[in-house]
């Protein structure tokens, strides 16, 4: 059986000896590196999933960490956010500095980059060369 990770905080939540409030934000966190990289699981990502990524990587310092969500999305802040980040194109092992900005959670802008290629996640791609 194979649990989402929506239904793994569901599980946890409901267990008795649970101590935390019922309504405060938990989520499943995914850790590797011992640790040092975490990324909060989506509420649909199937747990098993992450686990057999793991074997494709050989990384043998995998957990999953039930955790209350300190950074929860919340859909009515959608502020802007704009700050450098660091791109590599595929097939480079260099990586380039760009200006990027996000709105809305879907509108991408990168300033001061030619992209010779399409990003499958991104649902809009703005560029501004200046």
């Amino acid at each position: 059986m194979s649990l989402a990770s929506e239904e793994v905080c569901r599980e946890a939540i409901a267990k008795r000896g649970f101590d935390g409030p019922p309504d405060s934000p938990y989520a499943v966190f995914e850790c590797i590196a011992d640790g040092h990289l975490v990324r909060r699981l989506p509420p649909s990502h199937k747990v098993s999933r992450c686990v057999m990524q793991w074997i494709d990587w050989n990384c043998k310092d995998g957990f999953l960490l039930f955790d209350h969500d300190k950074l929860r999305f919340d859909g009515k802040d959608m502020s802007v956010f704009t700050g450098k980040v660091k791109v590599a194109e595929p097939g480079s092992k260099t990586f380039k500095s760009y200006e990027a900005k996000i709105e809305n959670g879907t509108s991408v802008s990168l300033i001061g980059i030619k992209i010779n290629f399409v990003w499958p996640k991104l649902t809009k791609i703005q560029i501004n060369l200046h």
